[in-house]
């Protein structure tokens, strides 16, 4: 059976002889308050093997307080919450662009809304991606295949910087 190109981006990747590499699990920051959905979260990244060990957080200034407080770098991800009302989120965006360490880190924003000033909101200030949050459990693991496929595979994501 020969193997594509296409089925070796969905499942691993290959080396230039060849030979399946070792794929790094991605080191991702969770900004979410909604403890059921946190569970739906970690329990889909888990089956996914997308992240090693997410770190979640409420806030985007809760993050960003344990980040430099535990003195860690910066993760490859950071996925946060902008839906209507979740105010702290949105008032903390500037201050991470901002950061030298932290400006090359792709935001993936996660809403309840659809509405399209918010959209553009969201990436005028600094969002990579904006996704609708899934409906149920279930959908958060195909939305994290997709993701890993797009995030693991296809792009390069630089370094973090101390």
């Amino acid at each position: 059976m020969q193997i594509s190109h296409y089925d070796v981006l969905f499942t691993h990747r290959l080396n230039k002889s060849g030979d399946f590499m070792e794929e790094k699990q991605l080191e991702v920051l969770v900004i979410e308050a909604d403890p059921e959905r946190i569970a739906s979260i970690r329990q889909a990244m888990q089956e996914t093997a997308f992240a090693r060990q997410p770190l979640f957080a409420r806030t985007l200034a809760e993050a960003l307080q344990t980040y430099t407080t535990r003195q860690m770098l910066p993760p490859d991800l950071i996925f946060v919450n902008l839906s209507p009302g979740m105010t702290e989120n949105w008032l903390a965006l500037p201050s991470l662009r901002h950061d030298q360490r932290w400006s090359a880190v792709p935001i993936l924003a996660l809403s309840e809304s659809n509405e399209q000033p918010l959209i553009r909101q969201a990436y005028q200030s600094g969002v990579s991606s904006y996704f609708l949050l899934p409906q149920t459990d279930s959908d958060w693991v195909p939305l994290l295949n997709h993701l890993n496929v797009y995030w693991r595979n296809i792009v390069r994501l630089p370094k973090p910087r101390n």
